[in-house]
């Protein structure tokens, strides 16, 4: 039937991801995944980010909005793991924020790098879980808006965390002022690791 091949399908995908995911953390661990950097204009990276998950904000049903301050710099970083780090937080807050609700990708520049932040208007996070939420195989699901994803591993932050550290970068979370989460990518003017 075509509900039993549609489930199927769904799980096929889902452990494929939970492969992928896997095999990222054993080449952390082993100091065998290498980052692939080149110079990028932040601009326009978020642009293209905003353009492509702007068709999931679409069909889910949530305004996506890009705010960008002007004089955002080229900075160094590897572009596949980036998207992998802003495709899992992005599709966190889509998963935790309620129906007809905002999702906003806020990027500025400081003294000494940049901050891009996904903020979202879910149900926040709760207190005792907001310690853990980087740790692996940690789900704090149960405290956020809508029940997150129905697949949850507890590994996509915990590596996003991961790769932003390789980028000599800091990922980190906090209360929106309006409610839910802000999960800020701080990323340095210079990166220390431009390894291929």
């Amino acid at each position: 039937p075509a509900e039993a091949t549609a489930s199927l399908d769904e799980e096929i995908n889902w452990l494929k991801h939970l492969v992928d995911d896997l095999h990222t953390l054993s080449l952390i661990d082993a100091d065998h995944l290498r980052l692939d950097c080149e110079p990028i204009a932040v601009a326009a990276f978020l642009q293209n980010l905003h353009t492509r998950w702007g068709a999931s904000a679409e069909h889910t049903v949530h305004p996506f909005t890009l705010e960008l301050s002007p004089d955002l710099p080229t900075l160094s970083f590897d572009p596949h793991r980036m998207r992998q780090i802003f495709g899992n937080l992005i599709n966190n807050a889509f998963q935790h924020t309620p129906l007809n609700t905002p999702v906003i990708l806020r990027a500025e520049a400081d003294s000494s790098g940049v901050v891009i932040a996904v903020i979202d208007q879910g149900g926040g996070i709760a207190p005792e879980d907001t310690p853990h939420l980087f740790d692996r195989f940690y789900r704090g699901d149960h405290s956020r808006g809508r029940g997150g994803a129905r697949h949850g591993s507890g590994l996509g932050l915990s590596i996003a965390y991961q790769l932003v550290a390789l980028h000599g970068g800091r990922l980190t979370v906090a209360a929106s002022p309006s409610g839910g989460a802000t999960f800020s990518v701080w990323l340095p003017l210079i990166a220390p690791r431009d390894a291929s």
